[in-house]
């Protein structure tokens, strides 16, 4: 997933890592939050990202255990 480093993916490639991975888009969202938040980065936008999914009913933990099953986090 080391193209996920460079968050700056077009559709195409978006929606192959959906289809290599078996991702939802929240999943790919997620992830790509997650990575840039991980690097020290983007505070806010995780901050509104769970914000958003809080107020649109979907459940952040669900997203991680997901993603943990699919073995694309630990």
């Amino acid at each position: 997933m080391n193209c996920l480093k460079n968050l700056t993916l077009n559709l195409e490639e978006e929606i192959s890592l959906l289809d290599k991975y078996g991702l939802t888009p929240n999943e790919l969202l997620v992830l790509r939050v997650l990575l840039l938040f991980q690097d020290g980065q983007e505070e806010e936008l995780l901050q509104r990202l769970l914000a958003t999914l809080k107020r649109v009913n979907i459940q952040l933990r669900e997203i991680l255990i997901e993603l943990q099953r699919k073995e694309i986090i630990l």
